[in-house]
């Protein structure tokens, strides 16, 4: 088989491992308060707070009752109010996503190697076994950018106006926080 037979079987590979968008759950709204936040939040959940300064910082939940107290290192804690949290994201593991690529690759390669060109030199079996190997760490990858919002601030994006003044210069700088 040719070029085309290699590219039908990615296609193919690819929406067999894609979910289908209806079987997708639809993205669930964040809470806005930690009362709210107490019906999603578990004792020992992996989460990445950021807070108002923009530092994130990755933690199990001890406990949330009014504030949010993380577990991070050796019996070291952290306290957060309400107000002084910007965003909660959960943290989960890279495993899983590592897993998922690793098996699209793997089908994903074992089709390129499949369809090999009996007139080839074995430039469908290298790029075979390339997209073997980086199928594990592309899904890692993919998965550590999907962090689920569970928590945003109702305060809203502050802005304001720094005077740039010198003696061969002047004027503003707009700083704009979210």
């Amino acid at each position: 088989m040719g070029r085309t037979g290699v590219l039908s079987s990615a296609v193919l590979a690819c929406l067999w491992f894609c979910p289908p968008a209806a079987a997708q759950t639809p993205p669930q709204t964040p809470a806005q308060t930690f009362a709210a936040l107490q019906q999603v939040l578990k004792p020992r959940q992996r989460v990445i707070v950021i807070d108002n300064a923009g530092k994130k910082l990755s933690g199990r939940v001890a406990s949330i009752a009014g504030q949010l107290q993380l577990d991070f290192g050796r019996k070291q804690q952290k306290t957060y109010s309400e107000d002084g949290v910007r965003k909660i994201e959960n943290d989960d593991t890279n495993w899983d996503g590592f897993f998922i690529g690793y098996g699209a690759g793997m089908a994903l390669g074992a089709a390129i190697v499949r369809h090999e060109s009996p007139h080839s030199e074995g430039e469908e079996l290298v790029l075979g076994i390339l997209v073997m190997i980086a199928g594990g760490p592309i899904g890692e990858w993919l998965d550590g950018h999907r962090h689920r919002v569970l928590f945003v601030s109702p305060k809203r994006t502050t802005t304001s106006l720094i005077p740039i003044l010198g003696r061969y210069r002047a004027g503003l700088a707009l700083k704009v926080r979210f």
